[in-house]
């Protein structure tokens, strides 16, 4: 068995970029004490943020080890999923690597090169795992006639030059190939917007775009009361292959789309990522969950929490919020998500059984689709944003006009934000109850317990009616036409033996339709079902299931209950008659929308 060596200087790194062949050269050179024993080098497997193990290594190649002081080559064999070991006698040893950047799905999550400009993360930089929290220097080398926006030639340690992004780009390219630099100055600090390339509508669009993400920024600043970072850069790309949406300390990078100048529905999904995002600056890049604290980041084996159902659920359920006190967002569009991400979730069997906890630390699972997720698992973000919401309501119930979420998430950040560890699940619950008694046993039910969520009830408190309709389905889960992605645990479709991967063909003997099969369900009698699976034909006979479904939200408030919302939403012209319908058309979610019929 080998014993870990204790590297005692900096990691220095050299990091030349080739944007003809969308590759960079890699360099990094680091001191061994004890030479002789066999040394590890890796790139990241996992990263914050993403929380899922990746094949970050699969773009690094031609990775070799020299002794630095004569350039003898060293062994170096591939270890593991991303990992490299190093046999010789060696004080100082230099691994030089290259590594492909040209896959726009991994841009977010390991930087990306394009012909005139180039976004570089350390995702793809080989470093010493036992020393993720010692100090790095970095050189960046570009060529001629590029600017270079965030370099630093100092990080305190390479999990922060892994949260640092440095963006390059060639001057003076014509308009489809150009990057724009526009800054802004808000509450005395500098929010930088770096848009890569362009779209339609750009030249009188993107200054309005601007001016609403700063709004944005700005209703974020009043629930923290300042901003964490001395200047921020919102890295947005318009190439509608990269869905980007990744957090770091004083940016992030995120895909807009080519449609966002000039679709309304495109800019609004723009800025809830950019609201999610920004909040991420002080929710989880300093108030950090026990778990992804200093000297507990594991970039190899993973590290995991059951506190991101604070750390993204909170941070979700802003992006609403933000975008409806930046008036982006109506209260009743506002209203209709909360009901229909509470429906969505207690429709999944996985509801009654899955504690958002367990969510949290689950968190290479349960946000992807994949036929049997509906039975096994659930998302710590939707969990933890209907969390966050029935929170903000008791809290608003118990101590009204002095306790809301606003002052108990500032209260957790002032508390736990400049402590190295972070905060767990238990201290979060001890700190806010202890602030107020009241809400004692909320948590017990809704993060302790599966199915506890009270969100119904706090509409009902908040003076909506939650109007129920009779309804049939067969718990099926449909995409691309007749195409079964999933089944219900339990319900008719499963019972009659349709299956994940199965095709419908036919609706009691008609040729199938989504229209045709909408049509059976919702007269609630027994229909045959024509499917295939694989090379053979079959038939199932499906009875739909009554239940009562919540459909819409009615308007009973009364005076004091609609100033309630006006404050809480920062909306005060905000206006609903009694009896007013609110209906639930709208589910925006990132990570997808797909519900049983």
């Amino acid at each position: 068995m080998h014993t870990t060596q204790v590297f005692q200087v900096v990691q220095a790194y050299r990091i030349v970029v080739d944007p003809s062949r969308r590759q960079f050269e890699g360099e990094v050179q680091f001191e061994v004490p004890a030479p002789g024993s066999p040394v590890d080098v890796a790139v990241p497997t996992w990263v914050p943020g993403a929380y899922g193990f990746m094949r970050y290594g699969r773009d690094v190649f031609d990775v070799h080890a020299v002794e630095t002081q004569t350039g003898t080559p060293l062994r170096i064999e591939r270890r593991g999923f991303g990992g490299y070991r190093i046999e010789g006698a060696a004080r100082s040893i230099t691994v030089r690597w290259r590594a492909s950047s040209c896959d726009t799905a991994w841009g977010e999550l390991a930087g990306f090169i394009e012909g005139t400009w180039a976004v570089l993360l350390a995702t793809r930089y080989l470093f010493v795992p036992a020393h993720v929290d010692a100090p790095c220097r970095v050189t960046y080398e570009f060529p001629p006639g590029y600017e270079v926006h965030l370099p630093r030639s100092e990080y305190p340690s390479f999990r922060a030059l892994l949260d640092a992004p440095v963006v390059a780009w060639k001057s003076g390219k014509a308009r489809e190939g150009a990057v724009t630099r526009i800054t802004r100055r808000s509450k005395g600090k500098d929010l930088h917007f770096v848009f890569l390339g362009s779209a339609l509508g750009f030249e009188t669009e993107a200054p309005r775009f601007i001016d609403d993400v700063c709004a944005l920024a700005e209703r974020c600043h009043d629930v923290f009361g300042s901003y964490p970072f001395d200047a921020y850069t919102f890295i947005f790309g318009f190439d509608p292959r990269f869905h980007w949406g990744l957090e770091h300390a004083d940016a992030t990078m995120i895909g807009l789309g080519q449609d966002v100048f000039i679709d309304e529905e495109a800019r609004y999904a723009a800025l809830r990522v950019s609201a999610h995002e920004l909040v991420h600056a002080w929710n989880v890049c300093r108030l950090r969950p026990s778990g992804l604290g200093e000297g507990e980041l594991d970039l190899v084996a993973g590290s995991f929490t059951d506190g991101l159902w604070v750390s993204e659920g909170f941070t979700r359920y802003y992006e609403f919020l933000l975008l409806a006190r930046a008036g982006k967002l109506t209260a009743s569009r506002f209203f209709s998500n909360i009901a229909r991400y509470h429906r969505a979730l207690t429709d999944r069997p996985a509801y009654a059984h899955t504690v958002v906890r367990d969510s949290s630390r689950g968190t290479f699972i349960n946000h992807n689709a994949y036929p049997g997720a509906h039975d096994s698992t659930l998302d710590y973000y939707d969990q933890g944003m209907l969390i966050a919401f029935d929170l903000d309501a008791a809290l608003r119930r118990a101590a009204p006009g002095e306790r809301s979420l606003d002052t108990e998430f500032r209260a957790l950040y002032d508390a736990f934000a400049a402590r190295p560890a972070g905060f767990t699940s238990e201290e979060a619950i001890a700190f806010w109850t202890s602030r107020t008694p009241a809400i004692e046993g909320f948590f017990a039910r809704e993060v302790n317990a599966a199915a506890g969520l009270s969100t119904l009830e706090r509409l009902r408190e908040l003076g909506f009616e939650t109007r129920t309709t009779t309804t049939f389905r067969i718990g099926a889960i449909l995409k691309e036409g007749g195409n079964v992605y999933d089944v219900i645990d339990r319900g008719p479709a499963a019972q009659a033996g349709i299956a994940a991967g199965d095709e419908l063909l036919s609706v009691d003997g008609f040729s199938f339709s989504t229209k045709a099969l909408t049509w059976a369900i919702a007269r609630g009698t027994e229909m045959t079902l024509g499917l295939r699976r694989g090379h053979v034909q079959r038939q199932a006979i499906v009875r739909p299931r009554s239940e009562e479904r919540l459909t819409a939200l009615v308007w009973h408030g009364d005076a004091a209950a609609l100033e309630r919302l006006r404050n809480w939403l920062g909306q005060p012209d905000l206006t609903y008659a009694d009896g007013e319908v609110i209906p639930l058309a709208h589910y925006d979610n990132f990570h997808g929308t797909l519900e049983a019929i």
